[in-house]
């Protein structure tokens, strides 16, 4: 089989299942011989931060001399972003050598008449099969969605789990609150785990608490924080009396560096070993700062929360420098909440879209900001950039934003 073939198969599953149920999972590790269990794991779960937290603890745990696994979704250019091993991406002959392993057991599972696993149940395997037969020392695992019956929950003992903010997102699957939310999220706790928790609205944080109580786990939470400078190219903060220099954008970033500093702290790993790993992070597309002429930023944030962390260090940082912003949403979200907050800071928007069945279309996207900029449309992303550059003074920085689509957009072609 070849690597587009394997490809193709896994997209060919169904999105979802018919029932929410680890059951499906639980039958296809047993038949592989629970390859999760025998690996060190960080699982991660919340709304808005948690790939840039797992971003955050990889760098520190390979920092300290580890060899170090990650799952996270989705991804921005490349299929095997998802499933790394020391920030490689998996090879092509091994995700499909995995694909296969997994396939033929949940081949002989279907045979027998049980539910087929859906797409993500199946790459999350094949991540859980990889990580064991490449035998890393610690895997960091970020959670699809919600928590209590997402793929990944099929891990029985984690070294830590960590839940970062949660806000109302996928309404339609996870719940109406954000105590419904927090509840899904908390699924992931373990009896007697460590658990750490990034800063919660009152109402998720009673729900973790109590999740954790009932577990007997410790929660760790949050110490303060100070914020010692502030640029384009990154924010240098105190933590615990040590100074670091963060390089991902954003007071939000800061939040999550010392998130993860928490998620290490409860692993063992030193705070020497901590800084440095904070200070190496690379993560691409979530605030992404590319100096030139014009100067440009990326980021995917996709809901409100996560453009309300954009538009702070917009606020912050640019301190009314003109922008002319390139944006595309997906229909599913809440478009009409987000498209406001980034055209009102707009010279110039221009809606884009990403050629998806859930895009939303750029006429559609433009309505929504016509009130607050001059707006223009452009059949996709990359003709949004384009067309972006094109009218862009040296003064005036360019913006991608809206959904992780369009900043893979951006990244495979600005910074490949």
């Amino acid at each position: 089989m070849t690597y587009p073939e394997a490809l193709s198969a896994i997209h060919s599953r169904k999105r979802f299942s018919s029932v929410a149920s680890l059951e499906r999972m639980t039958r296809l590790m047993e038949r592989l011989g629970n390859p999760q269990d025998q690996i060190r794991c960080i699982h991660v779960a919340g709304t808005n931060g948690k790939g840039s937290v797992c971003a955050f603890t990889e760098s520190i745990l390979r920092t300290a001399g580890y060899h170090v696994g990650l799952f996270t979704s989705p991804y921005l250019v490349d299929f095997r972003e998802r499933i790394q091993f020391d920030r490689n991406c998996i090879s092509e002959e091994m995700l499909v050598s995995c694909f296969e392993a997994v396939m033929a057991e949940e081949e002989s599972l279907e045979r027998l008449g049980y539910e087929p696993i859906n797409e993500f149940e199946l790459v999350t395997a094949i991540a859980f099969y990889a990580f064991a037969q490449m035998h890393v020392d610690y895997a960091v695992i970020e959670v699809g969605l919600g928590g209590r019956y997402d793929a990944t929950n099929v891990l029985r003992a984690p070294e830590v789990c960590c839940i970062t903010p949660i806000s109302l997102d996928h309404t339609a699957v996870l719940g109406n609150t954000l105590a419904e939310i927090a509840l899904e999220k908390s699924g992931i706790i373990k009896q007697g785990t460590k658990v750490v928790s990034g800063a919660q609205e009152p109402e998720a944080m009673d729900v973790i608490k109590e999740t954790a109580d009932q577990k007997g786990c410790a929660l760790i939470v949050l110490r303060e924080r100070t914020i010692l400078a502030e640029s384009l190219v990154g924010t240098r903060m105190e933590y615990k009396g040590c100074a670091v220099n963060v390089p991902l954008l954003g007071r939000h970033q800061v939040d999550n560096a010392i998130t993860a500093w928490e998620i290490c702290t409860a692993a063992g790993i030193s705070d020497s070993d901590i800084v440095a790993g904070i200070e190496r992070t690379a993560w691409k597309g979530r605030l992404q700062y590319l100096p030139g002429v014009p100067t440009v930023l990326i980021d995917a944030g996709h809901n409100p929360a996560g453009i309300r962390t954009l538009t702070d260090t917009l606020d912050t940082l640019l301190k009314g420098r003109p922008m002319i912003s390139v944006m595309a949403m997906m229909r599913d979200k809440d478009y009409a909440a987000c498209i406001p907050e980034i055209a009102r800071r707009s010279k110039t928007l221009i809606a884009a879209s990403v050629g998806l069945p859930r895009s939303l279309p750029q006429d559609e996207l433009a309505a929504q900001a016509e009130p607050y900029c001059e707006v223009l449309t452009a059949p996709t992303v990359s003709d949004g950039i384009e067309l972006a550059k094109k009218i862009a003074s040296k003064e005036e920085m360019i913006l991608i934003c809206g959904s992780v689509y369009a900043a893979g957009e951006a990244v495979k072609l600005l910074d490949p």
